[in-house]
């Protein structure tokens, strides 16, 4: 499911916990899954490896900020750029609007929290077997189908600091 991506549009941020287990990676974009017209979705996909097996063993459900609550921006211009995972359940996330400067309305920083968040690992790739791709829900369909997604915390608003950039392009963690 992961080649139906966007072009430019993939793998976006790669995080290993600090212990070494787990690797998070995040994608910077919704899946074209079943296929473009899933470009203005808010749900993107976060995947858990264990590094001692290099296998995917959880997969959870990130949604990003609502588009139609700024002002000329599609849902499909809201990403995320980079993460840095801080333990095995929480992660911080650059999420991010395309543009700069006077223009710029959403550069934040998030901790993101999985551990009530639902692993769909495999489970919403196939419209098919599922109903609906996960790219293809509401927020309505993800609480009916009882996904819960990660769950965000604001650390870091940049606009209101007014960063003149498009991307706070990487995160990284000092001092634990």
């Amino acid at each position: 499911v992961y080649l139906k991506l966007r072009q430019n549009r993939g793998a976006e941020a790669l995080g290993i916990t600090p212990d070494g287990r787990w690797m998070f990676m995040a994608m910077q974009s919704p899946l074209r899954n079943p296929d473009k017209s899933t470009d203005n979705s808010r749900q993107l996909r976060i995947v858990k490896f264990d590094l001692q097996t290099l296998k995917p063993v959880a997969e959870f459900a990130y949604v990003t900020e609502d588009a139609s609550a700024l002002t000329g921006l599609k849902q499909g211009d809201i990403v995320i750029s980079d993460l840095v995972a801080l333990n095995e359940h929480t992660l911080m996330i650059d999420e991010r609007d395309k543009n700069a400067g006077k223009d710029a309305q959403l550069k934040r920083i998030y901790t993101a929290d999985l551990t009530n968040a639902t692993d769909i690992l495999g489970k919403y790739d196939d419209a098919a077997a599922a109903g609906k791709t996960l790219e293809q829900m509401t927020i309505a369909d993800l609480k009916t189908a009882g996904i819960v997604p990660a769950s965000k915390r604001t650390v870091l608003d940049a606009v209101a600091f007014q960063y003149p950039y498009e991307k706070i392009e990487g995160l990284s963690l000092v001092n634990g």
